[in-house]
């Protein structure tokens, strides 16, 4: 995990152990912000935790999108609901069709600010957004 790699003396993995999961996404993501980097790649930052943390993960990378436009926030995540609902843009990775040597390529680009679903509240309950979720699954 990324705390455990970008810390650098014991104590503070120790307390970074024995902190909550979702008090460690919290963390990791402060830690890359911290780094001065214009990108923020995180891998499925929201398994693993509770609703309640989930919110408050979804709130923090929200308040940062924000914050700072030049902020590049990737997420590479299976939950689609959360992240498609905070994102401008969607790019579905599949390997259907392919050898499992090849790996998986984008096979679809969606641009969400187009089908103006993009950034906005109580968007998770909107039909263009359901039907935006039915079409990523079907290209699984």
């Amino acid at each position: 995990m990324i705390a455990l790699n970008d810390i650098g003396n014991i104590s503070s993995i120790l307390i970074t152990i024995t902190i909550s999961g979702g008090q460690r996404q919290r963390t990791c993501i402060a830690m890359q912000l911290l780094s001065g980097s214009d990108f923020l790649l995180m891998d499925e930052p929201l398994s693993g935790l509770d609703p309640l943390m989930i919110d408050k993960t979804i709130k923090l990378l929200i308040d940062v999108s924000q914050h700072s436009e030049i902020k590049t926030i990737i997420i590479v995540s299976h939950d689609l609901r959360n992240c498609v609902a905070i994102s401008n843009d969607v790019f579905v990775l599949s390997n259907s069709g392919r050898s499992e040597t090849e790996g998986a390529s984008i096979v679809r680009s969606i641009k969400l600010q187009d089908r103006g679903i993009s950034w906005r509240p109580m968007i998770k309950e909107e039909k263009v957004f359901l039907d935006t979720i039915r079409e990523i699954k079907n290209l699984l």
